[in-house]
């Protein structure tokens, strides 16, 4: 029993060796000696059990350390998936939210618009009926004239004031001016369809309002993406403080801009060359400073510094653009294209120079 303790193993696992015992001759010195042997051999046998048990039960302590850490982790990832499910229904429900009070304010602002119209129309209607003079006089403003429908007096004096809302079905022509109500607001100016194609918030307009105090502003508007733009297309040209343009854009006077931008993409050309003898280029032009001939611009922009336009087209006729009236105007942006030249030109040169310097410093 002190062996099988010792041994850390119960007496079934020593049947075999009990068995042994009970059939030991005493007198034997070889039985006592393969007794021995064969306790030593099941003794190291328990231990290889014993170890590989302890191995075992670290093992299983460790797979359920991982088990446990697999399950931890699980439990975040559904957390987090909850939290992100929350979010998007957050999210959704004031996207909701937006969208009903949206709906509600269209559907107030038509029930506005319907009871106005209907006061309008009553309005108008108890005018009638009131006064028998008011339809002589409106079927005095009222003419049939070759199938077309005349508003206004047929000497065409006085205006024709309309109160509220008008729509033309077809082509509205107008002998007078037409005055719109001041202001920068959507009320006011002249406003044309929202959301012609399609979105939402898409407007446009024309309106004239007082800035501060008697300046005013006349605006071209139009909203609200970046691709929604205002196109002048015309035919001949568009003029800026002029009454006769000269090109397709013509300023009289400064313009202010954060860039001009010209197209010099190398996939757009062909043929193309460095410019031969840019020295000789750029002595034909002369850098001058001018007064204009024309008193008033004269004033506004006084003494002025630039190139002569004869003296650009004598050398870089392609620079050189004429109006109708003969006078001459300069791209100043395509004279860096021979200054670039000629200032590598004269680095070319004083390098070579500062070399010959050298040279003849060495021989001294």
């Amino acid at each position: 029993d002190d062996i099988l303790g010792s041994a850390g193993a119960d007496a079934d696992s020593f049947s075999e060796i009990v068995t042994l015992i009970n059939s030991i001759d005493t007198s034997s010195d070889d039985s006592l000696s393969a007794l021995s042997t064969r306790v030593n051999v099941n003794q190291q046998s328990i231990i290889t059990v014993k170890n590989n048990a302890e191995s075992l039960s670290h093992k299983i302590i460790q797979a359920d350390l991982n088990l446990t850490a697999e399950v931890q982790r699980a439990e975040t990832a559904e957390a987090s998936l909850l939290t992100s499910i929350n979010i998007q229904n957050q999210n959704l429900a004031a996207i909701e939210h937006d969208l009903q009070n949206s709906i509600n304010a269209e559907a107030i602002r038509a029930q506005t618009e319907e009871s106005n119209l209907n006061n309008l129309i009553i309005t108008q209607s108890e005018s009638i009926n009131g006064q028998q003079g008011s339809l002589n006089t409106i079927n005095n403003l009222i003419r049939a004239n070759n199938n077309n429908v005349e508003l206004g007096k047929a000497d065409a004096s006085g205006p024709i004031i309309i109160k509220g809302d008008c729509t033309a079905q077809n082509n509205l022509w107008v002998n007078q001016s037409i005055v719109p109500s001041p202001g920068n607001t959507p009320a006011n100016g002249i406003n044309f369809h929202n959301d012609i194609g399609g979105g939402t918030h898409d407007a446009a307009w024309i309106r004239h309002y007082a800035s501060e105090g008697e300046n005013t502003l006349l605006e071209f508007g139009i909203s609200n993406d970046a691709d929604d733009h205002i196109i002048f297309n015309a035919s001949g040209n568009v003029g800026i403080n002029t009454h006769s343009p000269a090109a397709k854009f013509h300023v009289n006077g400064d313009a202010l801009a954060n860039a001009w931008n010209i197209s010099s993409d190398v996939r757009l050309k062909e043929n193309i060359q460095t410019l031969q003898d840019p020295i000789s280029i750029i002595n034909a032009i002369h850098g001058v400073s001018f007064d204009w001939q024309n008193n008033k611009r004269n004033r506004e922009e006084g003494s002025q510094i630039g190139v002569i336009a004869q003296e650009i087209e004598a050398v870089l006729p392609q620079l050189v653009s004429e109006d109708t009236n003969g006078y001459k105007s300069v791209d100043y942006s395509k004279l860096v294209a021979p200054l670039i030249e000629a200032v590598k030109h004269l680095n070319a040169k004083v390098e070579d120079q500062g070399l010959q310097i050298k040279s003849l410093l060495r021989k001294s």
